[in-house]
């Protein structure tokens, strides 16, 4: 199955939403998202650790998450890659109804060894269906939320660590993101929470 073909499910997930068919349908993208973009990564799954510097296998391995994103969802982009302290991806994703959201991706320097965190960084202040802000939830799993950072940005919960390996690449991240704010804006509009309408990841 294509990108294309993810995208037209997420489509008629958002404009068939009753409650038998809409979780069905953001399992069928999780299915395949599981399944997509390791071929690309290769050898270069898992660099070293170094904690003082990007190592050129390192570099190679963002070079190749950026070419991934690049083709798939060109608004993000690898930042200061070539620092490990700063390295992050950022960048906005659109939901089907038009809002857009954006996302940082920090990688420090033990990507892609552990899970990155994601946090959804505007709108600023985004809230559940009852008008709480998700950073003061903080970690609930009926909503697929980590801790929020120090800034306040609500976390997702796009893997557990348990279901990371080094071959999970930045665009299956990004990609289980695009789920996630189509399931936050069902919410929104039914109050239901987001594991009920997908997955735990």
């Amino acid at each position: 199955m294509t990108f294309e073909a993810v995208e037209t499910i997420l489509r008629d997930f958002t404009e068939n939403n009753v409650v038998a068919p809409e979780r069905r349908g953001l399992q069928a993208v999780l299915a395949v998202v599981e399944a997509l973009a390791d071929e690309f990564i290769g050898n270069d799954a898992a660099p070293a650790p170094n904690e003082c510097r990007m190592t050129s296998q390192a570099m190679a391995r963002l070079q190749k998450e950026q070419a991934l994103l690049k083709t798939y969802f060109p608004a993000f982009r690898i930042q200061c890659p070539d620092d490990p302290e700063r390295a992050g991806a950022v960048g906005t994703l659109t939901t089907n109804a038009g809002n857009e959201y954006g996302l940082w991706i920090p990688l420090g320097t033990t990507f892609p060894n552990e899970r990155p965190e994601m946090f959804v960084v505007s709108p600023k202040s985004l809230k559940n269906r009852r008008g709480k802000r998700l950073a003061k939830i903080g970690t609930n799993a009926a909503m697929h939320l980590l801790a929020p950072n120090e800034h306040g940005h609500p976390q997702i919960c796009h893997h557990n660590d348990a279901s990371w390996t080094p071959n999970v690449t930045l665009y299956k991240v990004v990609m289980k993101a695009r789920l996630w704010l189509e399931a936050y804006e069902m919410h929104k509009a039914t109050g239901k929470d987001i594991d009920h309408y997908l997955p735990h990841m």
